[in-house]
């Protein structure tokens, strides 16, 4: 399943009507909860302004963008403001290091300060102020796709949604495929889901491109095989071999 983001309308996921809604991530029903903020299936501040999931509720909407999906939009700080992609104000982002500060003009000229004396000679390095917790990138990705995904698969990732909301601890997790791309992608989500009953294969595989960076991921549902073991990794590398 893809979604072409080219288009100039809006693409909504999930139920039309609110007082119909019923949230994906909590199971809680309108009016019980609210769906009044327009959540975002994958972040407005990575360049989506299109692909939106209806049954989304306002608490769970909140709870990602705090908790989560802040540390997976610092991590891609660099990038966001080196290939000018707008944030929610529609503005191109400013970066501000520990040491240095990192700015894109609307066209296309780069500045760089540095606030402490350096050596031309010597290689200098910057510090950004970002304390990102690693698996918090893999629970945004993870979020992303089961915000895309037809809400009839959902069940099957009950576990996955806990452990994403913090209601479960996993200290192992697959290994995360990343492809660095010659020319910049647009902000976009792909999704292979799993339509044999062999095991061997991941049920859920998501594929998400920014700028130069393509993340291909395993949605783990942590009923199944886990796919940490080498054996298991090569099982599905083999399905997906074009990767």
């Amino acid at each position: 399943k893809n979604f072409n983001l080219d288009k100039d309308s809006k693409i909504e996921i999930g139920e039309g009507k609110k007082e119909n809604r019923v949230c994906r991530f909590c199971k809680q029903k309108y009016p019980s909860v609210k769906f009044n903020s327009i959540a975002h299936t994958i972040s407005e501040a990575l360049g989506n302004k299109k692909l939106i999931t209806n049954d989304e509720c306002d608490e769970c909407n909140s709870y990602f963008d705090k908790n989560i999906e802040r540390d997976f939009i610092a991590y891609q700080d660099l990038s966001r403001v080196f290939f000018g992609i707008k944030n929610k104000e529609n503005q191109i982002p400013q970066m501000s290091g520990k040491n240095f500060s990192f700015s894109m003009s609307q066209n296309r000229e780069a500045t760089l300060k540095l606030k402490d004396e350096f050596d031309l000679l010597q290689p200098v390095q910057l510090k950004t102020n970002n304390k990102i917790k690693m698996q918090n990138i893999y629970k945004t990705l993870c979020k992303f796709a089961l915000g895309a995904i037809d809400s009839k698969h959902l069940s099957y990732f009950d576990k996955t949604i806990k452990w994403i909301k913090g209601q479960k601890n996993v200290e192992k997790l697959p290994k995360v495929i990343l492809i660095y791309s010659q020319k910049p992608m647009q902000t976009n989500i792909s999704l292979y889901i799993r339509k044999l009953d062999d095991t061997k294969i991941p049920l859920l595989v998501g594929e998400f491109d920014f700028t130069c960076c393509r993340y291909v991921f395993i949605v783990p549902t942590f009923c199944e095989l886990d796919f940490i073991d080498e054996k298991e990794y090569d099982d599905f590398l083999e399905c997906f071999s074009f990767i």
